[in-house]
């Protein structure tokens, strides 16, 4: 049973429901400031917005104690970084005026000013997080995945926004997506499985979060394969069960979580760069192919240099960020495993 399983996400895939692409550099900020006239007005709310903006964006890429940093910055310096502001909204009176501004900022500037003051950021692209949302009504009951009553899913369909390097997919109850995996399948945090489910969907992670309503409200525990025991952490959020609001909630603090990890993770390793020589053995060009379109999607994986190639076998330089440790766990998600010969490395396939 459990082969077919793996034959049918391996065969079809499991459908998601995908999140917006996030831009780390770009916000939207709400303004709304009165003076004098509306002249003067828009002039302050716009300085305003600037400063907003870059404060959202520098909690996206860095630590709180470096944001308080980095925001000593004066209105005007804080305006070099800004490349481009777009009205979303806007409507003002004689001495009032308010707006919804999207302002991006320099990516290029800001890394080369936090590069010389030496300060840790993240510099990966975004992650795309698989989120599989067990439910249980109460702590003795069966856990639910699919059922049309699991409020917790539900929440997660509605509520598909990214939350700083993490964009977030919800598998679709589909009649593939349901025979290929239920609730209990998803808690034994199958290591083979959530590496079909990332390989299939095209994620860097796969998470489960269970959720469990209590008298007071609702228990989340989030689980990783690659966490400790794989329970990284556990919310208890306050409300009443039923309540959209309660599990709109949920979802937040679970977001938020998830993409602190993703954050504190990627702060940390992307100081250490590293460059091994990899030899990789296949049966058809599409192989290799396949192969450097599975470690291009991994964030931390910055560049890719064929060497050698022939006889069914390529040779080449594969530069990353982090330790080898954290690339074998995203090779191990994509079914492919690094073996060392002695500095010399080796990637086969796990299946």
């Amino acid at each position: 049973m459990r082969r077919l399983c793996l034959m049918l996400l391996f065969g079809l895939g499991l459908l998601v429901r995908p999140a917006a692409a996030a831009d780390l550099y770009a916000v939207n900020v709400l303004v709304d400031v009165t003076d004098v006239n509306a002249s003067v007005a828009r002039e302050k709310a716009m300085t305003e917005a600037n400063r907003q903006a870059f404060e959202l964006v520098l909690k996206k890429i860095t630590t709180p104690d470096n944001v308080a940093r980095i925001m000593t910055l004066n209105d005007n310096q804080i305006l070099n970084f800004i490349k481009e502001v777009s009205v979303v909204s806007e409507k003002s009176s004689n001495v009032r005026y308010m707006a919804e501004l999207r302002i991006k900022l320099n990516e290029e500037i800001v890394k080369r000013y936090m590069a010389e003051k030496q300060i840790p950021f993240m510099v990966d692209k975004a992650t795309s997080v698989l989120v599989l949302p067990v439910y249980r009504k109460a702590p003795a009951t069966a856990a639910e995945l699919w059922e049309d009553d699991n409020l917790w899913r539900k929440a997660w369909e509605r509520n598909t926004a990214s939350e700083g390097m993490a964009e977030f997919v919800t598998p679709e109850p589909s009649f593939s997506n349901m025979e290929a995996l239920d609730a209990e399948k998803a808690l034994s945090l199958d290591a083979r499985l959530f590496g079909w489910l990332a390989r299939q969907n095209r994620v860097s992670d796969v998470f489960v979060l269970e959720a469990t309503e209590h008298a007071g409200g609702l228990q989340v525990q989030i689980y990783s394969p690659n966490g400790e025991g794989g329970l990284l952490e556990t919310l208890d959020v306050s409300g009443t069960a039923g309540d959209d609001a309660l599990y709109d909630e949920a979802v937040r603090q679970a977001k938020v979580r998830i993409a602190a990890k993703i954050k504190s993770q990627n702060i940390s390793e992307s100081r250490k760069q590293s460059e091994i020589t990899v030899l990789f053995l296949y049966k058809r060009i599409r192989d290799w192919l396949d192969l450097q379109k599975q470690l291009s999607d991994i964030p931390y994986v910055k560049k890719i240099q064929e060497e050698a190639i022939g006889d069914g076998k390529t040779q080449f330089r594969l530069v990353f960020s982090g330790s080898l440790d954290r690339l074998n766990q995203a090779l191990a998600q994509k079914l492919f495993v690094l073996k060392d010969y002695g500095g010399f490395y080796v990637i086969e396939s796990s299946y």
